[in-house]
């Protein structure tokens, strides 16, 4: 981002001693885009038709928050909080987990009649989920790392939640993936590759 604060500077300082040539030659007009999937309002060239083109381009998007320098806002903060147990961690996601009582997701199969639960489980190093009143408790194995496994459980919660998909699926959704991975796992015992 420094390098682009650069460039634009001398940029305007050479349009300053250059009145000879006409702006538009020497700066582009094109839309400057901090990642190749977010594009950010940082644009160089004309301001008011600079302006003009970042409203029609953002009226184009569907509705998101957006920040004039890094692209889409998420407007999730996620908390965390230690437990007694050092390979488990709480996550306040800032809105309610369960309405009523909670649910313990001992192993991936038992998790599979939530996809926040199955999604946590498709990241490698946890163990075990928890879902409480408004935290979920995540823990890793031993030899998994808290600094590697936090980003994922982040999007993966940040995922969930945008997602707009129920905490669990009713019961003929999970019994039918249920009665899926039972007919795979009979095919796989009769018709064995080797």
């Amino acid at each position: 981002m420094k390098g682009v604060g650069r460039l634009i500077s001398r940029a305007l300082s050479h349009r300053q001693t250059c009145r000879s040539v006409a702006p538009s030659e020497l700066i582009s007009r094109r839309l400057m885009f901090s990642s190749s999937r977010t594009p950010s309002l940082l644009a160089v060239g004309n301001p008011s038709s600079v302006l003009a083109s970042n409203s029609e381009f953002l009226a184009s998007l569907p509705s998101l928050k957006w920040n004039h320098f890094i692209g889409q806002r998420r407007s999730m903060f996620i908390q965390t909080q230690s437990t007694p147990n050092p390979s488990s961690l709480m996550f306040y996601p800032g809105k309610a987990v369960m309405e009523v009582g909670s649910a313990d997701f001992p192993n991936a199969r038992s998790a599979m009649n939530s996809p926040l639960a199955k999604a946590l489980y498709g990241i490698d190093g946890i163990t075990r989920v928890f879902f409480g009143s408004d935290f979920i408790t995540v823990t890793k194995s031993d030899d998994a790392s808290w600094d590697l496994l936090k980003p994922e459980i982040f999007a993966a919660i940040m995922d969930f939640y945008s997602s707009g998909q129920p905490l669990f699926l009713d019961s003929k959704t999970a019994s039918s993936m249920d009665t899926a991975i039972h007919e795979v796992i009979f095919l796989i015992s009769v018709f064995p590759m080797f």
